[in-house]
């Protein structure tokens, strides 16, 4: 599919992003771009799934955990019942956040609620993209072909749902990340380098080149032409 390209070039730069070491963001995009002529952002709007997606798993944390016994352990406590009560569903990726880490996130997903991901898939030494929205506490991912495809049904490959109950109490977010059941070939270590990569951009501080793209890709989609 031409959603699909392999520069060696982008290939190693994109594994130095994924493993947190600082490179220029501007070179990894300028280099991938060359692969993705004719996708747009206008061609990302609006999302399908927005109104006929349904969310697979509970949107509050007290249908999820005994809010009333889970608030009488510490911070470190909580994030431990939450990833090992999540660790061993195959489909489910748990994590958590700081107070200070969500509202970074929120912040800018006000302004930049859809982005774009190269992600990597090793068994085929090439590139594919997925395309995020935040829908309320929610982030909603499907890979870019499928979309393109069927711009007003698509389904989410991956949710990821933002529990902030724990917000006040313990300066915790939790959240977990569902593959959906039209998830097609996406494995774990996609969806952890989406994630990933969905982190990177949206927690990075302002005026760094990870801000500068969302901006530009949500408030002058004609300037981000690949």
């Amino acid at each position: 599919a031409d959603y699909f390209f392999s520069h060696s070039d982008l290939i190693g730069l994109l594994k130095l992003l994924l493993f947190n070491i600082n490179i220029n963001i501007n070179i990894m995009f300028s280099i991938f771009r060359k692969g993705l002529k004719g996708v747009h952002r206008s061609s990302c709007l609006p999302l399908g799934f927005r109104t006929m997606f349904s969310n697979p798993v509970p949107r509050k944390l007290d249908e999820v955990m005994y809010l009333k016994k889970i608030l009488k352990k510490d911070r470190k406590e909580i994030i431990s019942i939450w990833n090992k009560f999540l660790h061993d569903k195959e489909a489910v990726i748990p994590s958590s956040l700081t107070a200070d880490e969500y509202h970074t996130l929120q912040n800018r997903s006000k302004d930049c609620p859809i982005f774009i991901y190269p992600i990597y898939r090793g068994n085929t030494d090439q590139y594919f993209m997925m395309v995020s929205q935040f829908v309320d506490n929610l982030v909603l991912m499907t890979d870019l072909e499928s979309y393109r495809k069927n711009p007003l049904g698509a389904s989410p490959w991956m949710v990821i749902t933002f529990y902030n109950e724990l917000i006040k109490a313990k300066d915790l977010i939790l959240y977990r990340a569902d593959l959906t059941t039209d998830h097609a070939s996406l494995s774990k270590e996609e969806v952890i380098n989406t994630i990933a990569l969905f982190k990177h951009f949206y927690q990075s501080a302002d005026n760094t080149e990870p801000a500068k793209w969302l901006l530009q890709f949500n408030k002058a989609p004609n300037e981000f032409d690949f």
